[in-house]
């Protein structure tokens, strides 16, 4: 899944693809570049998972996390 209209970089945006990755940006285990356009996105993904939002995989109208990733990710019961 692509992101769509994403102004994160490639490394930002690869890091979505995959439940390990998103895993580590949930856990604070993963630096964001400091050269991505959108600096706020990861950011608030966090705050909204934390919160348990139930759209917590879409930032301004941009999904960044694919479904299936959100789906494996309930369960881990560590974050």
């Amino acid at each position: 899944m692509n992101i769509v209209n994403s102004n994160l970089c490639h490394r930002c945006g690869e890091a979505f693809r995959s439940v390990e990755t998103v895993l580590k940006i949930l856990k604070n285990e993963w630096i964001q570049c400091e050269s991505c356009m959108q600096p706020a996105a990861i950011p608030v993904l966090i705050k909204q998972f934390r919160l348990r939002m139930p759209r917590w995989w879409v930032v301004d109208g941009t999904v960044l996390v694919p479904i299936w990733i959100v789906e494996s990710l309930k369960k881990h019961p560590e974050i």
